[in-house]
């Protein structure tokens, strides 16, 4: 993982040395969507969804495949923005929040492909926020539109229902009409 390419050895030893080794089984919660942060995390050997809940339903929002690293999104919140679920069997390492902003102050370049990949993951729960905001307005639109159309076709079938009886009773006056012989000099004189 490039960050940790920069690290001299001493701080890869100190990480080590500090770090809690987490194993979870397919299908457990790492953290949980409005926990407080605590911890910054190394994965070597596993697959974590990123996941949000929204209306009452978790929508993937993306997906950390070993190796990588997560948790400083987390870290700059005051509750976590998404569950983290192991996918499959996970190896992981924990840090704790202090000791990983002892890190991340410790080298410059750990520190800027730190914000370059926390900027990134915070511009994607961006805009999936926003696809989803504009995909409720669409729902929303798409339900007014169709309140109205059958608001307009309900005026229609009740329209239709009254034309027939007229068809009806204009056939028997043309019929009537037609059976009185009426010449043309009486229609004339009715206009």
């Amino acid at each position: 993982m490039k960050p940790f390419q920069t690290l001299a050895a001493t701080r890869l030893e100190w990480i080590c040395d500090r770090a809690d080794h987490i194993q979870l089984a397919q299908g457990e919660v790492l953290v949980r969507e409005g926990d407080i942060p605590r911890e910054f995390f190394i994965e070597l050997g596993s697959q974590i969804v990123v996941s949000r809940r929204r209306n009452g339903v978790h929508m993937p929002i993306s997906r950390h495949e070993s190796p990588s690293f997560f948790g400083e999104v987390q870290l700059t919140q005051d509750l976590i923005p998404v569950t983290l679920t192991a996918i499959k069997n996970a190896d992981l390492y924990r840090l704790n929040c202090e000791d990983f902003l002892d890190l991340l102050h410790s080298s410059r370049e750990f520190e800027k492909d730190i914000f370059r990949t926390l900027g990134k993951r915070l511009r994607g729960l961006k805009s999936f926020i926003q696809t989803r905001e504009k995909m409720a307005a669409l729902g929303t639109l798409v339900a007014g539109l169709a309140h109205e159309l059958n608001n307009a076709a309900a005026a229609l079938v009740k329209v239709l229902k009254d034309v027939e009886p007229a068809i009806l009773e204009l056939q028997r006056m043309n019929l009537v009409y037609g059976q009185q012989q009426v010449d043309d000099v009486h229609t004339q004189q009715c206009l």
